[in-house]
């Protein structure tokens, strides 16, 4: 599993207002494009959403579905951009010194990526997920200044 978390000046509830709104995942997912559609519900267990990956002319169509939901503390998404990479990547908000560390925690369990090992692609997930962790701490910031 590739691992990345920063501490932001922010209680978990405002954690929590950011990944609760899934239009924001576009902005601090690295490879997303647009969020297409969202159920109602989310981030219930359960609960969809459609988005895009990637860049004109290529771009994959595919869902990202909540199999955790726990508020306000942790939200488990099964991701997918098939064929290349199915996932899971666990958001955890954990209050620390009068701010709260924010981690992101994803693992291939599917799709091309999947069938290599761990070894080889933790760290490209690691990669793209610094600056994932790092655009998601922004906003979290953001809104709680607002």
């Amino acid at each position: 599993m590739a691992e990345n978390s920063m501490w932001v000046p922010a209680t978990p509830q405002d954690a929590w207002s950011i990944v609760a709104d899934p239009r924001g995942y576009a902005y601090w997912v690295i490879g997303a494009d647009g969020i297409e559609s969202f159920d109602g519900d989310w981030p219930a267990v359960g609960a969809t959403f459609h988005h895009a990956q990637g860049v004109k002319p290529v771009r994959l169509h595919d869902t990202s579905s909540v199999l955790i939901s726990e508020p306000p503390s942790r939200l488990q998404l099964e991701v997918r951009a098939r064929p290349f990479f199915v996932g899971v990547v666990t958001l955890t908000f954990t209050a620390s010194d009068g701010g709260t560390r924010v981690s992101i925690d994803e693992k291939a369990t599917g799709g091309l990526a999947g069938m290599l090992p761990q070894f080889a692609t933790s760290p490209l997930i690691g990669l793209r997920n610094t600056e994932s962790v790092r655009r998601l701490g922004a906003m979290i910031w953001a809104r709680s200044t607002a």
